[in-house]
C-alpha cells in the first residue's frame, strides 16, 4: 500500500497527458524523494504496483504498452488489459477527471468573482491548483499575483454565509441578517449599516459573479433580490407560520431562465416586451437574452428586426438605456417603465446637452 500510495502521489503531481512518466524515470524520482526507504522501490514492486493500479476500473492511468515487442497506444480497460500480454508498461501518467483547461475555467472564475478578495481568490485557486498535476500551474501563472488588487471586497467569507443560508432554506427556516450598502466618508470608502431584517429564503443564484438570495418577509408574496455579499450576522431561526405558499415558486423556478429574465439583478414581476433591433448589433441581444428571444414574424429586414423578450421592468430599463443606439422599445403599455425611461432621458438631456 505504501508503495501504491507513493506511485499514485508523484504520478498526479508531476504527469498528465502531455508529461507522461517512463516506469525507470519514477523509479529514480521516488527513490530520490524517500531516500530512507529506498529498498521499497525496486524495479518489480514498482512494476507490480503499476499493473495494479491500470487493473482499476475505471482506470486511473494512461500508458503505452509494448505489446510482443510492438509499441502501441492504449487506454484499455480492466478487461482489455487483463487480455493484452506485454512485457513492459512504461510513459505512465495520471488522468485528472477534470483536464487542466477545465481547472483553468474555474481557476479563472474564481479569480474573476465579484465575492471574494484578491487575498481569497488567490488562495481557493492555488488549492485548485494543487487538485492537478504541476502542469497547470504554469498554465495559471496569474494566481500568484498577475491579477493585482483588483477588488474591493471586505474579509467576510461569502462562501460560509451561502452556506448557512442553503442550510435555512433546506431546514425550511427563517434568517435574520444585517443589511450593509458601500459608502464613503473622509476614510474612503466602508460599508453602512443599514437594517436588520428577518426573512424567509427561496431560492440561491449565481447572477453576474455574485450570489443573491431571492427572499420574501413574512406575509407579504413579493420576492426580494439580496447580494449576499453585503449581508452580514446572518443566522437562522425558526420560521413564522404565515399563509403564504411558496411550493409553486420552488417547483417552477429554474436559475438560468430567472437569470435571463431579470437584467442587472433586478427583481420584479416579469413582462413581455416588443423590441426593434439592428441586425448589425443582434448579439447584444443574444448576450443578454439567449435562447429567450422570440423572433417576430414578418419584421426582418435589412436593417432591423423585432423581437418579443421577457423581462422585469426595472431590468429592461437599464438593458434599454445601455442599449439605446440598437434598440428601441415598441412596447408601451408598461406605464411604470415608460415613465421611468422618460426621467432618464431628461436627467442625461438636463446633465449633458449643450446648445450649439
Amino acid at each position: 500500500m505504501y508503495v501504491t500510495l507513493k506511485i499514485l502521489e508523484l504520478l498526479k503531481r508531476e504527469t498528465d497527458e502531455e508529461h507522461p512518466l517512463r516506469q525507470k524515470e519514477i523509479i529514480e524520482l521516488l527513490k530520490k524523494e524517500n531516500p530512507n526507504d529506498v529498498e521499497q522501490f525496486t524495479a518489480g514492486k514498482v512494476s507490480r504496483r503499476i499493473k495494479e493500479l491500470c487493473y482499476m476500473n475505471p482506470p486511473i492511468l494512461g500508458y503505452t504498452s509494448y505489446e510482443k515487442g510492438k509499441d502501441t497506444d492504449v487506454n484499455k480497460n480492466k478487461e482489455d488489459l487483463q487480455r493484452t500480454s506485454y512485457e513492459q508498461i512504461t510513459n505512465i501518467y495520471y488522468i485528472n477527471c477534470i483536464s487542466n483547461f477545465e481547472f483553468k475555467f474555474l481557476i479563472d472564475s474564481i479569480m474573476s468573482s465579484r465575492i471574494f478578495s484578491t487575498e481569497k481568490a488567490k488562495d481557493l485557486s492555488t488549492r485548485v491548483q494543487h487538485l492537478a498535476s504541476k502542469s497547470l500551474e504554469s498554465l495559471t501563472k496569474y494566481v500568484s499575483g498577475g491579477y493585482g488588487n483588483q477588488k474591493y471586497l471586505f474579509e467576510d467569507d461569502v462562501l460560509e454565509n451561502v452556506k448557512t443560508i442553503q442550510e435555512a432554506i433546506d431546514d425550511y427556516k427563517s434568517i435574520h441578517f444585517s443589511w450593509n450598502v458601500y459608502d464613503v466618508n473622509n476614510q474612503g470608502i466602508y460599508r453602512r449599516y443599514i437594517k436588520d431584517y428577518e426573512a424567509i429564503p427561496l431560492e440561491l443564484i449565481m447572477h453576474d459573479g455574485r450570489y443573491t438570495l431571492l427572499l420574501r418577509f413574512p406575509h407579504k408574496e413579493k420576492v426580494y433580490n439580496y447580494n449576499v455579499d453585503l449581508m452580514t450576522n446572518i443566522k437562522k431561526i425558526d420560521q413564522q407560520k404565515d399563509e403564504i405558499k411558496d411550493d409553486i415558486f420552488k417547483v417552477n423556478f429554474q436559475q438560468s431562465v430567472y437569470n435571463i429574465k431579470h437584467p442587472f439583478n433586478f427583481g420584479g414581476e416579469v413582462r413581455t416586451y416588443q423590441l426593434r433591433v439592428q441586425r448589425a448589433y443582434f448579439s447584444r441581444l443574444v448576450n443578454d437574452f439567449s435562447y429567450n428571444i422570440d423572433i417576430i414574424k414578418g419584421t426582418i429586414n435589412e436593417k432591423t428586426v423585432d423581437v418579443k423578450v421577457e423581462a422585469s421592468s426595472k431590468g429592461m430599463m437599464y438593458w434599454l438605456l445601455q442599449h439605446y443606439d440598437v434598440a428601441t422599445l415598441l412596447t408601451k403599455t408598461d406605464e411604470n417603465l415608460n415613465e421611468e425611461l422618460s426621467q432618464a432621458v431628461k436627467q442625461l438631456y438636463d446633465c449633458y446637452y449643450k446648445e450649439v
